[in-house]
């Protein structure tokens, strides 16, 4: 035989029984909820809102980015550009007059005109600073540019002396007053001329190397 045995004291069972019989205490329990799930809902679409917006600044910010390195590049092209047409204007100021250079080079040759005569005049250029490609974005510089001139200077000279007239020559280049700066003028070599006989005459042929001083091309 089964007996029940109630292990609540009186007080808790009439405390039971007033919850349960107390429509209000479920009613506030599933307000608490529906609070809660609201809380949670609110914060949930207040969240994704949040994400969107960040994504939208994320992206305009990426766009902005874009055209600043854009805008970077267009600046450094532009400058360089300019220093190029810097450059360019300042081409007529290394001009050099060959008139006037071939004019001095007969008039410091020892014995006159007469007893000399130029051959052939061959000029080498070298533009020190001229890049072959556009500079890239890091460089600071477009140019300075500069004109390195070689001339190769040949000719013929009536002379018993060929080794002194030359020599002065050399020296006549040097210390004139020359419409160039000349970096340096070397003798490379004369010969003395010899006639049918194998006699040798007073006629020699010479070549000089004549190196003027960098010229810089800038306004």
């Amino acid at each position: 035989m089964n007996h029940p045995i109630n292990l609540l004291e009186p007080r808790e069972i009439r405390y039971l029984s007033a919850a349960e019989s107390n429509p209000l205490y479920k009613l506030g329990a599933v307000a608490v909820v529906l609070i809660i799930i609201a809380l949670v809902t609110q914060y949930y679409f207040s969240l994704q809102s949040t994400i969107q917006q960040g994504e939208q600044l994320k992206k305009r910010w990426a766009d902005i980015e874009t055209k600043v390195v854009e805008a970077e590049k267009l600046i450094a092209k532009q400058q360089r550009l300019e220093k190029g047409l810097q450059t360019l204007k300042g081409w007529p100021a290394s001009k050099i007059n060959w008139n006037e250079m071939m004019s001095y080079l007969v008039e410091e040759m020892p014995g006159g005109f007469e007893n000399s005569q130029f051959t052939r005049l061959d000029f080498d250029e070298v533009m020190r600073g001229l890049r072959n490609e556009t500079p890239g974005e890091n460089a600071k510089d477009f140019h300075p540019l500069t004109r390195e001139i070689r001339i190769n200077l040949r000719g013929v000279v009536r002379s018993k002396g060929p080794a002194r007239m030359l020599s002065q020559f050399q020296r006549n280049l040097l210390n004139g007053d020359a419409p160039v700066d000349f970096e340096e003028i070397a003798l490379d070599r004369y010969t003395q001329l010899r006639d049918e006989n194998g006699d040798i005459t007073d006629l020699t042929t010479f070549s000089f190397t004549i190196t003027l001083s960098p010229l810089e091309v800038m306004p």
